[in-house]
């Protein structure tokens, strides 16, 4: 180990030149080229007045010293590379030293870099295993100038890092020691990746990590935060500075946040954060990204500022809204394992998809999606959802979850439309809505079960629901509408299929039902079909306003119309289980089709023309009133007794013909009715 010291003022320090070393200060030149194992100096006898140091070769030495000659200022100058092993790097004040060596500056062993206040314009990498580099006053190295921590600790202390780039992307142990006050300023102004650390791996820090943008890019310059995943190694980002017109893409930290001071867009690369998010008022934009920023941790925290968000969201973790926030239309935000709190404010987004996790609304918050919902739909499949006290408006609504919650309480729901199809057996997937303040359904509601296993239940249990049309059931799959003791279905489409439960084999029903269909128009076509097989569940149907046409059919329990005052004609067989009521406000009930009755039933006509072949099936048919079937000349309007008893009541029966031609069990009872056969014109009266 020797020292060596710079005598005779502008000179190059190469591989060869010994003019300009002395082995003491002020001495002789001639001394041998500093090596690994020497003491470097530059002191005010290394010249009388300002001079240059040119580096013209790679060079390791021990430690280096500089201080400014006795007048002027030493230009360190130069572009070949200098390694400094276990000792300093000291440099005199600013103003009596420039380093504009662009050099790559490698600390290998443990030791302190002081500038005082001088601009390093040398790229800096820190390499050394277990090493620590620390900081004996501010650093500031070029705008574009990039430090590298390859390997080892860099300890701020209390000291200021300033570059250009900051990179650190491998899997070496490697730390970062922030002291108090101290931080990461990134002064970059040009386009580039100005956090590099793809990769983290073995990186860690102590303290608090604070980065921040300062440099003031103009219109037109990206720079970009690259952070590898991983929340044990996240950093806070603050950016304060950017022209409109400048990007700044994010990929993952703990508190990134953009004050007033910047004012150009923002953009992302998939990453994850684990903190806040914070925006400015300022920002003008979220450029659109494809790239999922995920929230991971607890007490994550978001505050947008008015701005769209324009990507993908995913939440881990919890995530709390600061303000009102708005995801483009064009995105989904999923919950998948965490807790979504929307803390009173706002929500909107495009897709919403909660796949576990929960969803917690609060009053004040008005929750909105514009393209779809998805509650359960994917594995983990058991999302909790809670809108308390909210205004709900959602699209396309999926509900599929094998284990999970669904509560309203309080709020005001309004959904397009509403898939609730189980797709795999497990236990009740239940829309529980009877704490609601109002339920809609603008389109249509599907409601389907899964097999003999995968019970879906709609539980309105007295609350009065709102739905446009609605399909219940498939095959033999388990379906339930709990209404309890006073809860209603109205249905309100019209010119549709507005009720579907063709196949509703299993569909059953908790408490009072009451379906009510409540469009009072006149246009078009109301289609209500029921499940042909009469033996399942006797479902009640009241029309009860109108004036367009309503075709019935399939097997249905009550079928009330008072209310009505339309066209009744059912496009395929109408089985009554347990009564029919027409009102004379009906303009006619005129089909092809047969109206049957099976079961214990009733029919009440008010005096309206049945135009349509009635048939008692089984069970028994009791008229109310007097019955009137077709005008007399059509030969398919009769009255076909097949099994069970016809009970008129004293009431007359008016048809084109009677036809009970079988050997069944089967008993007319006429009472004091009259029976007029129109084909025989044949008066029937009871004795």
């Amino acid at each position: 180990m020797a020292a060596r010291y710079w005598v005779g003022g502008t000179g190059t320090w190469s591989s060869t030149n010994t003019a300009n070393w002395s082995a003491t200060n002020g001495g002789a030149g001639g001394a041998t080229v500093p090596g690994t194992g020497d003491d470097v100096y530059f002191t005010s006898s290394s010249s009388a007045a300002s001079y240059t140091v040119t580096r013209t070769a790679t060079t390791a030495v021990l430690s280096i010293s500089m201080a400014g000659p006795a007048s002027g200022t030493l230009t360190f100058a130069g572009t070949s590379a200098i390694g400094i092993s276990t000792g300093n790097l000291t440099v005199g004040a600013s103003g009596t030293v420039s380093w504009t060596n662009t050099g790559i500056l490698t600390k290998t062993g443990s030791g302190t870099i002081t500038t005082n206040a001088v601009t390093i314009n040398s790229p800096i990498t820190i390499n050394g295993a277990g090493i620590t580099v620390s900081l004996g006053s501010t650093l500031t190295m070029g705008t574009t100038t990039t430090f590298t921590l390859t390997a080892g600790t860099l300890n701020l202390g209390t000291q200021t890092l300033n570059c250009g780039v900051f990179s650190s992307s491998n899997s070496n142990t490697r730390s970062i020691t922030f002291g108090s006050g101290s931080a990461i300023n990134i002064t970059n102004v040009a386009t580039a990746t100005v956090w590099s650390m793809a990769t983290v791996t073995g990186f860690t820090t102590t303290g608090t990590p604070s980065v921040n943008l300062t440099g003031a890019a103009a219109s037109g310059i990206t720079r970009t935060i690259t952070l590898g995943a991983a929340a044990a190694q996240y950093v806070n980002f603050n950016i304060s500075a950017g022209a409109a017109g400048s990007t700044v893409s994010i990929s993952s930290g703990n508190d990134i946040s953009f004050t007033t001071g910047y004012s150009g867009a923002v953009t992302n690369a998939a990453g994850s954060i684990n903190g806040t998010l914070t925006l400015s008022s300022t920002i003008s934009s979220w450029t659109a990204s494809s790239s999922t920023l995920t929230f991971v941790g607890t007490g994550n925290t978001i505050l947008s500022a008015g701005e769209t968000i324009n990507c993908p969201i995913t939440v881990t973790g919890t995530l709390t809204l600061s303000d009102s926030l708005t995801v483009g239309a064009s995105y989904t935000v999923t919950v998948s394992t965490g807790t979504l709190n929307t803390n009173g404010f706002n929500f909107t987004c495009g897709t919403f998809s909660i796949t576990g996790g929960t969803l917690n609304t609060s009053a004040g918050t008005t929750f909105t999606n514009t393209v779809a919902t998805n509650i359960g739909v994917s594995s983990p499949y058991n999302p909790t959802v809670n809108f308390i006290s909210s205004t709900i408006t959602l699209s396309a609504v999926t509900v599929d979850f094998r284990s999970g919650t669904v509560a309203t309480t309080g709020s005001t729901i309004v959904i397009n439309t509403l898939s609730q199809v189980r797709t795999a057996s497990a236990t009740v997937c239940s829309l529980n809505v009877s704490d609601c303040l109002s339920f809609t359904v603008n389109g249509t509601y599907t409601l389907d079960g899964y097999s003999t296993t995968g019970l879906s239940e709609f539980n309105l249990s007295n609350k009065i629901v709102n739905i446009n049309s609605m399909v219940v059931g498939g095959a033999d799959d388990l379906t339930s509408i709990n209404f309890g003791s006073t809860g209603r279905i109205n249905i309100t489409g019209n010119n549709a299929t507005v009720w579907n439960s063709v196949a509703a084999g299993s569909l059953s029903f908790i408490g009072t039902p009451d379906i009510r269909f409540t469009y009072s128009g006149a246009t078009g076509t109301r289609t209500i079909i029921g499940d042909a097989a009469i033996a399942n569940i006797q479902i009640p149907i009241k029309v009860t306003a109108g004036t367009d046409t309503v075709s019935i059919y399939g097997a249905f329990g009550i079928v009330d119309f008072t209310g009505f005052s339309g066209t009744i004609a059912p496009a395929s067989t109408l089985t009554i289980t347990s009564s029919l009521y027409i009102p004379a406000t009906v303009t006619s009930v005129s089909s092809a089709q047969t109206l049957q009755f099976n079961g214990t039933t009733t029919l009440t006509t008010n005096g309206k023309v049945i135009n349509m072949p009635v048939t008692l099936v089984a069970g028994s048919l009791t008229l109310t009133d007097s019955l009137i079937i077709g005008t007399g000349t059509d030969a398919t309007k009769v009255f076909t007794l097949t099994a069970g008893t016809f009970n008129t009541n004293d009431n007359n029966l008016s048809c084109y013909g009677f036809v009970s031609s079988n050997s069944n069990t089967r008993t007319l009872n006429l009472g004091l009715s009259t029976l007029l056969d129109l084909v025989e014109l044949l008066l029937l009266r009871a004795p």
